[in-house]
């Protein structure tokens, strides 16, 4: 079965998420329960290849 539903334009909310994943196509998600945490695993995931999170 196909969809005959065509592909909805994109829209100027989604340009800043094309932006990001034009950067990086893989995107971590990150959780951190203690927010001293942040800023050494982000420049982590930075130096690793991963600019954003």
């Amino acid at each position: 079965m196909t969809s005959s539903v065509p592909p909805a334009a994109p829209s100027s909310a989604a340009a800043p998420a094309a932006s990001v994943l034009d950067l990086a196509p893989v995107v971590p998600v990150v959780v951190l329960h203690d927010a001293a945490d942040a800023v050494p695993l982000a420049r982590a995931l930075v130096a690793g290849g991963l600019p954003a999170i």
